[in-house]
């Protein structure tokens, strides 16, 4: 991260250990797991064993973001998974924007008991308007914190690569082709306002997953970020439902 950003523990990845229960935790595009340590926390207090991973190239500079690809980030993701299948029995993956496109990822290859996905980002037009109009190996400013809760700041670059604004929409194209293949249960959190990720995607996705067992609930009071926005309540309370109810 900037050096002078940098706020010790809430950039670093998180584990615990405790039941046979395990959750992965996944932040988005540019950002830390700062973003989702609150819920990680609440999975961890209700005795969950929890892996809030940090995906490589993130939490450093923007020069070491510039050096990875899409399948950097879905190692991460595949390490932090393994990590868990071999501390529990069963399995579910949170996400939130391009966390949730990962989170869409594995659960196209891998046997979860289920998903949570916040403002997941699977189309963004204005990533694919910026790799259009600048050269791949330009910086542009960093992306503003996108929550509507004025007394909360969102950790994350200063500036970010063009090259990476593609690897992203390499990444959700990828994923979006394949999102018929979900069947796992699947809970989406929708904010109805949302400035980097139109709300349209969790839509599209509700619509395409074939999960027999699928919600779609609407964030009334937060923008993308919601996991630190003024529903974050409300996302970890349904969250840990859903959890209970899938793991039985």
């Amino acid at each position: 991260m900037d050096n002078n950003n940098k706020i010790k523990g809430e950039v670093d990845p998180f584990q615990k250990i405790g039941n046979e229960i395990g959750i992965l935790v996944v932040h988005g595009f540019t950002v830390t797991p700062q973003s989702m340590r609150p819920l990680a926390n609440a999975f961890a207090d209700e005795g969950y064993t929890v892996n809030l991973v940090k995906l490589k190239g993130h939490g450093e500079t923007p020069e070491k973001l510039a050096a990875t690809t899409k399948e950097d980030w879905k190692a991460s993701v595949l390490e932090g998974l393994n990590w868990l299948q071999q501390h529990t029995k069963i399995q579910f993956v949170i996400g939130q924007s391009m966390g949730g496109a990962l989170t869409l990822f594995l659960a196209q290859r891998e046997p979860l008991s289920g998903i949570l996905l916040i403002n997941p980002a699977i189309n963004i037009p204005e990533f694919e308007k910026i790799t259009k109009e600048f050269s791949p190996s330009e910086y542009l400013d960093g992306i503003d914190s996108d929550i509507k809760n004025s007394n909360v700041k969102e950790i994350a670059y200063s500036k970010i690569p063009v090259s990476s604004f593609q690897e992203v929409i390499n990444l959700v194209k990828e994923v979006r082709n394949n999102v018929a293949q979900i069947t796992c249960p699947v809970m989406i959190f929708s904010s109805v306002e949302d400035h980097i990720v139109p709300p349209s995607n969790s839509d599209w996705i509700y619509s395409q997953i074939r999960s027999s067992e699928k919600s779609l609930i609407k964030l009334e009071n937060s923008f993308h970020t919601a996991s630190l926005d003024n529903d974050q309540k409300k996302i970890i309370n349904h969250s840990i439902d859903f959890i209970s109810k899938f793991s039985n």
